[in-house]
């Protein structure tokens, strides 16, 4: 179940949950995750499958979205962008090798859209040169096999987020703690 291994961002809080207020920037939002998927199967797997025999039918893959929409092609072929080019196809190029199995990275894409003079929102470009983005991580979440979910801190963000520039020193001009 897609929804269960990638939720949405949260969409209104209870009186009992705790709230960290942190920084808010003014970007896009968008969400990046190595999750379950289906597999497709080969034509040989399916005709197994038929027959009863055991076949693996579900691995680990990149999911990305925006606040609410999944942009990935091969999930949702319908998914248009908001602007006239991919910006979070550009962002999720670039932090999906470092995101582990079960993980997801929520945060916001701020600056300028790829390779053009326009702002991600109107003048704001959190020191990008222009045509460049930033990203900034500030949730992560880890669902395990069985759907459980596991929220990281708001420090373990933090030392997640600079341990990726500290282990990656070329992602440093791209990612905003």
């Amino acid at each position: 179940n897609l929804t269960k291994m990638f939720p949405e961002h949260f969409k209104e809080f209870s009186p009992e949950d705790n709230i960290d207020i942190t920084l808010k920037v003014h970007g896009t939002s968008a969400i990046f995750s190595n999750i379950l998927c289906n597999r497709k199967l080969s034509t040989w797997e399916k005709i197994k499958k038929f027959f009863g025999f055991s076949v693996k039918e579900i691995e680990y893959g990149n999911v990305y979205s925006s606040r609410s929409v999944i942009k990935n092609k091969y999930i949702n072929q319908n998914a248009g962008s908001f602007y006239n080019v991919d910006v979070w196809g550009a962002v999720n190029e670039m932090i999906s090798p470092h995101i582990r199995e079960g993980y997801t990275v929520y945060g916001e894409i701020v600056g300028y859209l790829p390779e053009s003079q326009k702002f991600i929102q109107k003048n704001h470009d959190y020191g990008c040169k222009v045509g460049r983005w930033k990203f900034m991580p500030y949730r992560i979440t880890y669902t395990d096999e069985y759907g459980k979910k596991f929220e990281f801190e708001v420090n373990e963000v933090d030392e997640w987020t600079r341990k990726l520039v500290h282990d990656n020193p070329e992602l440093a001009d791209k990612i905003m703690f």
